[in-house]
């Protein structure tokens, strides 16, 4: 079987990495909108001259005020050319199966999705809310979008950019329109909970098909090299950018931090805390693995996840995990491998991290070593890739 795989980008975040992984192990190729990787297999999605000349209006406007005019039109109008493009791409013609996976960032036609499913097995892998929004990528605990209320306080965080002109709930009856004239469509939730919400989204018909295959993690890529010999604690903490990741959270509480602790920080340091070591980004799975490998406990204080691909990741580096009730991450981060805290709540984090700082350092490498053979047994990505494969049958 021929597969074919669309995406916003091929790098730089956990719906990028899976789908890069869906794509080399079943042979397949992607069209992109940004395209990062040297691989021959993905080629950037050509769009028309219209679709360029809007973003190009969006993105002086978002440089100069923080808003937008234009973000996801291609919900409502045929803005982009996707379909044109697609019926004379090879790759498209020669495909018997379309992987669908980020169709935010104002690329593709949303309604074309009604013709490809006429003619190709579709699936359509749900890294985040966005099928069921008005355009937010996450609404947190905001569920508005339940009962077809579009309103919700996140339409300035990407994909939508704090739009001048607001159509979340156009949006929102057009994707439900998309998906009632689409009823060959296969969802496939990354989470439980990413499922559960869907269904109950005001966009779902009650025919509609949804699976949950969990995101499996590369065990021969994340594992536990046993190196941590260091009588002090060590903490990762990734400090992104991304408002979803909450970041602020722990630069709130880094002073308050009791115990006796290094910090190991991916991105800019964090004031208030001496003791820490700096370390640039990486997108190399290799590296990544070395930086888990560093430290005994990961910070994840990400305000909504999908699943929770870092926590991931971290525990099958041997890491214990300090992380938020939230979304997917519920799903992935309990009392047997870690610590919760109540999310975007700065003191509930601080007691947790200190409650977390209080454990034998003995102790929480051989919870870490018990999270990376959980990850091996219960997690790996070989089961992903078997369950993806049934599905192809």
């Amino acid at each position: 079987m021929k597969i074919l795989h669309i995406n916003t980008s091929d790098q730089h975040g956990g719906a990028e990495n899976i789908a890069y992984s869906l794509m080399q192990e079943f042979g397949g190729k992607m069209l992109v909108k940004i395209k990062h990787r040297t691989d021959s297999n993905i080629k950037t999605f050509k769009r028309s001259l219209i679709s360029y000349f809007l973003e190009g209006i969006d993105s002086i406007l978002y440089r100069a005020f923080k808003r937008t005019i234009f973000s996801d039109f291609g919900v409502l109008y045929d803005i982009h050319g996707t379909w044109k493009f697609l019926k004379n791409n090879l790759w498209y013609t020669e495909a018997d199966c379309i992987f669908i996976h980020n169709v935010h960032g104002g690329y593709f036609d949303l309604k074309t999705l009604e013709k490809i499913s006429e003619e190709k097995k579709v699936i359509w892998v749900l890294h985040d809310m966005w099928c069921m929004t008005g355009g937010e990528a996450h609404t947190m605990e905001n569920k508005n979008f339940k009962n077809g209320n579009s309103n919700t306080p996140f339409n300035k965080i990407y994909p939508l950019k704090h739009p001048i002109l607001d159509f979340r709930s156009q949006f929102l009856k057009r994707k439900k329109n998309i998906y009632q004239n689409s009823p060959k469509i296969v969802f496939v939730a990354v989470s439980k909970w990413i499922a559960k919400d869907f269904k109950e989204s005001f966009t779902a018909h009650s025919n509609i098909d949804i699976r949950v295959i969990r995101n499996g993690i590369d065990t021969e890529v994340f594992f536990n090299l046993n190196q941590r010999i260091s009588e002090q604690t060590s903490l990762l903490f990734f400090n992104s950018p991304n408002p979803f990741k909450g970041s602020d959270l722990v630069r709130k509480v880094a002073s308050k931090i009791n115990g006796d602790f290094k910090l190991i920080t991916v991105g800019d340091k964090v004031e208030g805390i001496e003791n820490q070591e700096l370390i640039r980004p990486t997108y190399n799975p290799i590296e990544m693995n070395k930086i888990y490998n560093k430290a005994d406990v990961l910070i994840f204080p990400s305000k909504m996840e999908a699943l929770g691909l870092v926590a991931l990741e971290g525990m099958a580096a041997g890491m214990y995990v300090v992380g938020s009730d939230t979304g997917g991450s519920k799903e992935v981060i309990d009392e047997n491998n870690g610590l919760t805290f109540k999310n975007n709540d700065a003191d509930s984090l601080n007691e947790t991290i200190d409650q977390c700082l209080k454990i034998p350092i003995e102790q929480l490498r051989e919870l870490g070593y018990e999270n990376a053979e959980n990850i091996r047994k219960s997690w790996s990505k070989d089961q992903m890739i078997e369950a993806y494969q049934q599905l192809l049958l």
